[in-house]
């Protein structure tokens, strides 16, 4: 559901701080909130697609949050390791 370029921009936002501690531009989490609002709509009311159950869509964005913090803590700790050229 959540789009992986989307993950992507939020993790290699920043180097070395964690997700909160650097905030994208107003812009982009505007429309990060948005497609994620309309494509949970439209997967719920099966607007362009089979519809999918409520509980199943929160569900996966539940997870794919829980995903992007763990993969956040990965990355910062990671790239502390690397020489600082890289």
């Amino acid at each position: 559901m959540m789009d992986g370029a989307l993950v992507l921009i939020l993790l290699l936002y920043s180097r070395l701080a964690h997700l909160p501690k650097s905030r994208p531009g107003k812009w982009l989490v505007l429309s990060s909130v948005a497609d994620i609002m309309v494509v949970s709509i439209f997967a719920s009311l099966g607007i362009l697609m089979e519809a999918i159950p409520l509980p199943v869509v929160l569900g996966v964005l539940i997870a794919c949050g829980c995903y992007l913090a763990a993969v956040d803590f990965l990355k910062t700790g990671l790239l502390r390791k690397l020489p600082q050229g890289l």
